[in-house]
């Protein structure tokens, strides 16, 4: 079992708008399988008017080496003393990103419920990393994270396209809207939205080219900060995740 949450908050101040998104999966390691896995992303996007001045990209996940169900299924109850943790550390500015990886353990018994300690440890890593910079060849205004590429197309009543950077690659996102009236029902029943809910179906993939991801989730249609009511996604033959939102 697990859970998940997100975050979307915009504050402004003078001529300048700062956006703060997150979204973090995990699981709960109290549960019979005892599997202890978390992933948190936070991107933080300064914006002048509409255009993104700067990013701060900040991510943290356990490394789970798992490929296969087999391999899974003995990574259950694991009695293991150390997790290992990857975090990752992003500035993207106009036509300029620099990065940092760290990789770091942490006592088995840490999990979701102590992520404020997970990233202290985190960021302790990434101050010591070597940080790598890159100039952007790009046409036009320099893409944004993932996250606030999500955030903007979901705003658009048909969806459609949008370029991101992560990793300092640069890759696609496509957003597909159509209207669920029974998802609607469900969702305004138990007092989570307001008006029409929408199916959304995404696809990212590296603009290079490569395997694409899918995805589907559902917002409540009017909303102007549309986070999730539900999300599907598939990142592994042997593993399916469903995330719903909570009354």
């Amino acid at each position: 079992m697990g859970a998940g949450t997100a975050a979307w908050r915009e504050s402004s101040e003078g001529d300048g708008t700062t956006l703060v998104l997150e979204f973090a999966a995990y699981s709960l390691p109290d549960h019979p399988a005892g599997l202890n896995r978390l992933g948190f992303i936070q991107e933080r996007i300064s914006l002048a008017e509409v255009v993104m001045t700067e990013a701060m990209d900040f991510g943290l996940m356990t490394a789970s080496a798992e490929e296969s169900a087999e391999e899974a299924r003995q990574a259950l109850h694991s009695t293991a003393s150390q997790v290992a943790y990857t975090a990752v550390d992003a500035r993207i500015q106009t036509h300029s990103m620099e990065t940092a990886t760290a990789h770091f353990t942490a006592p088995s018994a840490l999990s979701a419920g102590h992520r404020t300690q997970l990233e202290q440890m985190a960021r302790r890593a990434l101050a010591t990393a070597p940080r790598k910079s890159v100039g952007l060849s790009l046409d036009g205004e320099t893409p944004p994270p993932f996250l606030q590429a999500m955030a903007q197309l979901l705003r658009r009543p048909n969806g459609g396209e949008a370029r991101y950077i992560y990793n300092c690659r640069l890759y696609r996102l496509r957003l597909r809207r159509t209207a669920d009236a029974k998802a609607g029902e469900h969702f305004r029943s138990r007092g989570l939205a307001s008006g029409p809910v929408v199916a959304v179906d995404g696809r990212l993939q590296p603009a290079a080219g490569g395997k694409a991801i899918d995805f589907r989730l559902w917002v409540d249609g009017p909303a102007a900060n549309p986070l999730p009511l539900r999300i599907e996604y598939q990142p592994k033959s042997y593993l399916r995740l469903a995330f719903e939102a909570e009354a």
